[in-house]
């Protein structure tokens, strides 16, 4: 009996060693019950374990088809004499079964590109801040207070392991408000001749190193939590004098 338990217990931690680790899955234990993530560790070393067994015992009887099963069986008594409980070469063979699903798994989905993948089928609203930090494209974007501001999302938004947007910092261009009664945009406020002084004629000066240049980009920055963004969009100035706010 205790060695059944003591196979388990190894299965199990293969199984928690696959999803812990293996990025597309992890965030999906965020989600999960404490007995919910231990039933699907189970679940998942179950599989491995008895995938491995078929799949060495197959082997088995093939080499023994063709009289070769004294290496097989050479190779099983080496790890029999230094892990010397039941199973011992299948799960053993399945833990490193297991570190190879890990390494093409994480090799093919790293963390950052899932948590964009995750961040995008979440809504458009994370779709559009994600190409605007990636094209460096001007965004307008509007708060629950009404504030409008104008400008570039530069230092990208802070992802979760779920993939989820928590906040964003915009490098103003503009900023004005929206009017309660017509909803029309009013920029009261523009910053591009500070930038222009603070930021791009240094930078392009070469006065100031890469530590510098974020450090002014974070001072002159404005950080929005996304709960409060109701309105997000490209800022096209061309077209902009064309249609309504």
């Amino acid at each position: 009996m205790l060695s059944d338990v003591s196979v388990l217990f190894v299965v199990v931690l293969i199984g928690y060693a696959l999803v812990s680790h293996l990025n597309i899955y992890r965030p999906r234990l965020e989600g999960l019950l404490n007995y919910a993530v231990l039933f699907e560790c189970a679940i998942v070393g179950g599989l491995i374990f008895v995938i491995t067994w078929v799949v060495l015992n197959a082997i088995n009887d093939v080499l023994a088809i063709f009289s070769l099963e004294g290496s097989y069986f050479a190779s099983r008594n080496f790890v029999l004499r230094y892990l010397p409980f039941p199973q011992s070469d299948v799960l053993l063979v399945s833990a490193s079964v297991a570190l190879l699903i890990i390494r093409i798994g994480n090799s093919r989905w790293g963390k950052d590109e899932l948590r964009d993948k995750i961040a995008r089928a979440s809504g458009l609203i994370p779709q559009l801040v994600l190409d605007a930090v990636k094209e460096r494209s001007l965004v307008q974007v509007t708060t629950s207070r009404r504030k409008v501001y104008v400008g570039w999302i530069w230092m990208g938004p802070s992802i979760t392991e779920r993939g989820q947007i928590s906040d964003v910092a915009i490098l103003p261009m503009a900023s004005g408000y929206r009017d309660r009664e017509t909803q029309e945009v009013h920029l009261v406020t523009e910053y591009k001749r500070a930038m222009k002084q603070y930021i791009h004629d240094p930078i392009e000066r070469n006065l100031l190193s890469n530590e510098q240049q974020e450090t002014r980009r974070r001072e002159m920055s404005v950080v929005l939590p996304i709960t409060e963004i109701t309105l997000i969009r490209r800022y096209l100035e061309n077209l902009s004098t064309h249609f309504d706010n």
